[in-house]
């Protein structure tokens, strides 16, 4: 991740913006450079859950799952808790979209 948002800071353009939404272990650090941040007024921001309010957005998700307008099944592949190291080689090649584990489920 520190080597994505280097290079993400990086390739922005003067006044360009950097949304960083993945969310690493605490204390992660990347090393920037905070001359050509300010000198090219490059713009860093951290982003949780697309920045959404969580009031009125999830009954709008829920509305576009109703609807088939979201098809969460075509997304999500279910997982046992066993199979964590397949559920991660399939969202890493592209097999599986959304991987969830299922506690409980045998493997």
């Amino acid at each position: 991740m520190p080597a994505v948002l280097v290079q993400a800071i990086t390739s922005l353009r003067g006044g360009g913006s950097a949304a960083v939404v993945g969310v690493p272990p605490f204390g992660t650090t990347a090393p920037i450079d905070v001359a050509d941040v300010v000198n090219n007024s490059k713009r860093i921001f951290g982003v949780v859950e697309g920045r959404s309010n969580p009031p009125t957005f999830l009954p709008d998700l829920a509305a576009l799952v109703a609807t088939g307008r979201l098809p969460v099944v075509k997304l999500v592949t279910t997982f046992a808790l066993g199979e964590v190291e397949g559920a991660a080689d399939m969202m890493r090649n592209g097999t599986a979209t959304k991987p969830v584990l299922l506690p409980g489920e045998d493997a």
